[in-house]
């Protein structure tokens, strides 16, 4: 994004000051560190929110595949779809910024960033708010929501036949924009809703085999995101008759969660007093640098409001966020993020987090307004906006 030059020496110098104030976790201006770079590929499917993601290791290289979602704005044949693809990341793109759907055949060829592969069988009908996760390279989807019934199945993919199969189904409710994160071999799937809009608190963890339940989080919660961080898993927010401003911790060596320093201004200390807008729902999260001394998580989009850019980073060694820079695609929740290595600055190969589709609608109501997308952008935490192309 090219920026007003009347700012340039003001932003420069305010840039400097949250760079230095970086590593106390703590920043006094509107100007926060990170670069988000349009990557110029666009998502081959039609444009949607409330898909998911998982990776997977194909032909030796990391894959992330997303899928399913919802386009509700009623231009589309189908308002929910069953079709996945996969990214795969390469250095050169459309040097211009066009929806995927409106690029002429040739545009397209140039900049599609994923491959098809098998959509889910019609058995398992099309759906949104969905969870996945990837156990012993396989991809786990289910859950979710198919327009009239919130759904307790689960299908696995095999990059290998490229093929879908049934897998056990959920042991709790019928829900979606449930949770889902991976420690150690074991998938932990809580929360969401149920057709009626209950908000559910109930977790169960699978091996791939079996479903087993653990111990409820705190707070039911809905919309949520998760995360996993040096090998514990994070629960970021969500709704339940109003934003949640709760972290919770759950480690899989004790069986409990624990809760964390919450996401809004809550002490008299001053290092939350920045977070006045930190809670939110219908947010995506990556971590960069797991299990390193340098581990950070990020969440994007979604937010306070919902459709959102906001951009926090957490520090798991100290339990606390600062804003980074907003992204800087379109408002969105719903939007699906993975982490790839990539090369998105031209200069060097580095872990990147990618995000991905989204909308502005609630996913519910078929006709009902709203935006969707299919772009694609990378986040580099530590660049400055300046250096921004």
């Amino acid at each position: 994004m090219i920026r007003p030059f009347a700012k340039t020496l003001t932003a420069i110098a305010l840039a400097s000051i949250a760079f230095l104030t970086f590593g106390c976790e703590e920043e006094d201006n509107e100007i926060h560190q990170g670069n988000w770079r349009n990557t110029y590929k666009y998502f081959l499917g039609t444009p949607r929110g409330g898909a998911v993601a998982f990776q997977l290791v194909v032909d030796d290289t990391l894959r992330a595949i997303v899928g399913t979602g919802a386009n509700m704005s009623n231009v589309q044949d189908l308002d929910r779809f069953s079709d996945f693809y996969m990214f795969t990341y390469t250095d050169k793109g459309l040097k211009e910024s066009v929806r995927y759907d409106r690029l002429t055949d040739e545009q397209k060829a140039s900049v599609r960033c994923t491959q098809a592969v098998a959509s889910l069988p019609a058995a398992a009908r099309a759906r949104n708010g969905a969870v996945a996760f990837a156990l012993n390279n396989k991809g786990y989807v289910g859950l979710g929501y198919d327009g009239t019934n919130c759904l307790n199945d689960f299908w696995c993919f095999d990059p290998e036949t490229n093929s879908w199969s049934q897998a056990p189904s959920y042991l709790g409710d019928a829900v979606r924009f449930a949770f889902a994160f991976v420690i150690d071999g074991y998938a932990y799937v809580g929360g969401g809703e149920d057709a009626d809009n209950n908000i559910i608190g109930d977790c169960y963890r699978f091996d791939g085999q079996k479903w087993e339940p653990v111990k409820n989080c705190f707070v039911p919660r809905s919309q949520a995101s998760a995360f996993v961080c040096n090998g514990k898993g994070y629960l970021y927010g969500g709704t339940n008759g109003g934003k949640i401003s709760t972290l919770e911790r759950y480690d899989p060596a004790t069986q409990d969660w624990v809760q964390m320093a919450q996401l809004r201004d809550a002490t008299e200390e001053t290092f939350d007093d920045q977070y006045t807008q930190l809670a939110g729902y219908g947010a995506t999260a990556f971590v960069l640098n797991n299990n390193t001394n340098e581990t950070r998580a990020y969440i994007t989009t979604g937010g306070p409001n919902g459709s959102g850019q906001l951009t926090w980073e957490y520090n798991p060694f100290t339990d606390r966020w600062i804003q980074k820079a907003s992204f800087e695609g379109g408002p969105r929740k719903f939007a699906v993020s993975f982490v790839l290595d990539a090369n998105v600055d031209g200069n060097t190969w580095q872990q990147t987090g990618f995000v991905t589709t989204g909308g502005t609608s609630d996913l519910t109501v078929s006709g009902s307004n709203g935006k969707f997308y299919a772009d694609t952008w990378a986040f580099l935490p530590t660049e400055q906006w300046n250096e921004r192309d």
